[in-house]
């Protein structure tokens, strides 16, 4: 409980106080549910210097901080929240990773540019609790898609509408 009360605290402070150093985001994710090992990799397409993996039968999630995407890989940072506290750095292909929306209240407003003075680009109208898939990243914003029902949606999810917390819902 100790583990999983300083994570919970390093990552409440990470938010608050963003280190700026060449980062061109500063976000929190999850690794997608999924029931298979995910490597991560030293370098984009370079050797694999570890694997992560969601812990469903232990209920133990793999969160990252978000630092850069670049030709579809993330520099991320992280670890599992509970028991695989092992802090873990490199590139891992961006498909893996995604964001819950904070406020389920329809419409989820996606916007144009990482900005809502843009306007938005799309509402989701119809959201089943699944992860939104993370494309891209700019400060704190994330670009990403979402498809249900032969739909698609894409846009910036503004940072208070974001949530790596896989336990809450944020709100």
């Amino acid at each position: 409980m100790l583990n999983y009360t300083l994570i919970v605290l390093t990552l409440i402070t990470m938010n608050i106080y963003p280190q700026e150093n060449n980062i061109t985001c500063n976000c929190f994710v999850i690794l997608i549910p999924k029931n298979e090992k995910i490597p991560i990799l030293e370098c984009p397409n370079g050797d694999v210097i570890a694997e992560v993996i969601n812990d469903t039968r232990n209920d133990d999630y793999v969160i990252f901080q978000l630092h850069e995407i670049k030709n579809n890989y993330a520099y991320v940072t992280g670890s599992g929240m509970r028991i695989d506290t092992v802090e873990r750095s490199g590139w891992l292909e961006v498909k893996n990773l995604g964001i819950y929306p904070v406020d389920y209240s329809l419409p989820i407003d996606l916007y144009n540019e990482p900005s809502k003075s843009s306007g938005i680009k799309n509402s989701i109208n119809d959201f089943e609790y699944s992860p939104l898939i993370v494309e891209k990243c700019k400060g704190q914003w994330l670009f990403v898609s979402y498809k249900r029902d032969n739909q698609f949606y894409e846009g910036w999810l503004p940072p208070d509408n974001q949530c790596s917390n896989p336990y809450t819902t944020c709100n």
